[in-house]
């Protein structure tokens, strides 16, 4: 008997595949978060379409004058996504960005107004509302002041001491350089006669 041949099954062709570099969507997310902070800055001279102008009172109402200075924050944000590891900022530096808005949302509400009533947002509202049931303004500034300072060196990985060493510095070489500012004016009042000596030398002359 005649042996069967074996049918072989050709394997089907590999369809094409699309793949993304690692940390794509990260990347698109920063550059979103860069042109959102342009967006945010044009609306400020209320430009731009009602959309940004929308988009503009609603940031205003929700975090007061913090507005002002979010496109900073988020302008950092995505530096630092092009920066880490695989493009991924650690969730806490996420939160505590958002912690960063609420401080600063907390002390621009303690300077609110019947003229400025959205100073510091609803946010600051909020916030306010439980802390000047404890502490007065004054000290609740000093508190958000503090808590943002924290906050910032928490965001930047700075260390405090770091940062006071440098401002001794700063001081110190001040303090140098009006010392030899001082000395600098001693010698030069000690090389320049007297109008006694002057009137001496005409004397004489």
């Amino acid at each position: 008997m005649a042996k069967k041949r074996k049918s072989t099954k050709k394997s089907a062709p590999a369809k094409p595949q699309h793949s993304l570099p690692a940390g794509f969507w990260s990347q698109v997310g920063a550059v979103m978060l860069i042109l959102l902070s342009l967006l945010l800055v044009v609306s400020w001279f209320g430009v731009g379409g009602p959309v940004l102008q929308w988009i503009d009172m609603t940031t205003v109402k929700t975090i007061g004058y913090t507005a002002y200075a979010l496109p900073i924050l988020l302008i950092y944000l995505a530096v630092e996504t092009f920066r880490a590891e695989e493009n991924q900022l650690p969730a806490v530096v996420k939160f505590a960005a958002i912690l960063e808005i609420v401080w600063f949302s907390g002390l621009f509400g303690l300077t609110k107004t019947a003229s400025h009533p959205n100073s510091g947002g609803f946010v600051g509202d909020i916030l306010n509302t439980a802390t000047l049931k404890m502490v007065d303004s004054a000290i609740a500034a000093i508190i958000y002041l503090v808590l943002a300072f924290i906050t910032v060196l928490f965001i930047t990985q700075t260390s405090p001491f770091t940062v006071f060493s440098k401002l001794w510095e700063m001081i110190k070489s001040n303090t140098k350089e009006d010392d030899n500012n001082r000395s600098i004016m001693k010698k030069a009042a000690k090389a320049q006669p007297t109008e006694e000596e002057k009137k001496t030398d005409l004397g004489r002359n």
